[in-house]
């Protein structure tokens, strides 16, 4: 597999849209092949199930704190979530003897039979296709992605930890993942893709904070422009060539009508132009315009002088080369997460 020099020239904002289609694959897969066949799934959400996943995975229970910073949800979705996970009798929570404010989570037998079943059910899916249209990773090389994913997370999350002063948070996610590999490698030997798009929604959310609170946040203000448009326009400056809006949907893995939406707005402000195709009238090709070209290398030189301002202040840095080993890695975690979402259920399934 062949990566360009200007892809890993700009690695980081790659990573983060291949981290963020690991994961949406995966979720996907998820909510709309397992969860249905896992009783009383109808009353969660997979965030819901992932939280109490996370608390299964503590066996002296966990803060609502701590609780959001190993899942990068808030804390008013963590504090929704319980509320859902308590009603389902899967969690309670005791008195926290460190801290009298807060409490602690804990699941209840009901909440680990529910996490049984789960995997139970999510195994008996991946079985069904494993064998001829997912390689089946070695132990050596479950080891290797792993070690090049966790490499990836840590640095996502020191940038996400990173404020607009130079200075660090603790942040302990990355940390957390490691100790459960290493504690449990058989899940991990057996799960090696949901436990990948765990991490990959991590580093997408660590990636995303970084570039939210460093660049794109002041640099879209006095613009029209929100996240949706920066990424079709930045599609259109990379390719370089006139494209067609489905193009942009498959390769951004977007939603066509969001797709749409975005040219309409980058269209009223000038960054693109769409013009009918010549070989098909049925549909439109989009043109980046100088105006966009400008934009998108503003942009991106801006995110350049973040990360270097990141690197001094962190001390850490990437070389070339284990940046290409990086999107390697995520490449090829992509098509495996592509195969997941064009499996089919399986007819027989478990439910306990």
């Amino acid at each position: 597999m062949d990566i360009s020099p200007e892809l890993v020239s700009k690695a980081d904002v790659t990573l983060q849209i291949l981290a963020d289609q690991v994961s949406s694959n995966i979720s996907s897969y998820i909510t709309n092949t397992i969860l249905p066949d896992v009783r009383y799934s109808e009353r969660l959400n997979w965030k819901a199930v992932r939280v109490l996943m996370v608390v299964s995975l503590l066996p002296q229970g966990a803060p609502p704190a701590m609780l959001a910073r190993l899942t990068k949800y808030d804390p008013a979705t963590i504090t929704r979530i319980y509320d859902q996970l308590a009603d389902c009798d899967y969690v309670y929570q005791v008195s926290n003897e460190n801290d009298a404010r807060s409490l602690i989570t804990k699941i209840t037998s009901q909440g680990q039979q529910f996490i049984d079943s789960f995997f139970a059910q999510y195994r008996c899916q991946q079985m069904n296709f494993l064998s001829h249209d997912l390689p089946q990773l070695t132990e050596d090389e479950v080891i290797d992605v792993f070690q090049v994913v966790f490499s990836l997370q840590e640095r996502a999350e020191n940038l996400a930890s990173l404020t607009l002063r130079g200075r660090m948070k603790s942040m302990e996610s990355t940390q957390f993942s490691i100790e459960r590999f290493n504690e449990n490698f058989d899940f991990y030997k057996t799960f090696p893709d949901f436990a990948l798009h765990i991490i990959c929604g991590n580093i997408s959310t660590d990636y995303m904070t970084f570039l939210n609170r460093h660049v794109i946040k002041s640099y879209l203000k006095p613009t029209k422009l929100k996240l949706r448009e920066l990424r079709v326009l930045g599609s259109l400056h990379y390719y370089q060539l006139p494209t067609q809006p489905s193009v942009i949907a498959k390769k951004m893995q977007m939603d066509p009508a969001t797709v749409t939406r975005a040219v309409k707005i980058l269209s009223q402000e000038g960054y693109l132009e769409v013009q009918d195709d010549d070989y098909d009238e049925r549909t439109k090709r989009l043109w980046i315009t100088n105006l966009g070209h400008s934009f998108m290398q503003t942009y991106l030189e801006k995110v350049d002088k973040a990360l270097d301002f990141a690197e001094q202040s962190t001390g850490r840095g990437f070389s070339d080369l284990r940046k290409q080993e990086m999107l390697m890695t995520l490449l090829s975690l992509r098509e495996r997460s592509v195969i997941f979402v064009n499996s089919k259920r399986c007819i027989r399934s478990i439910v306990a």
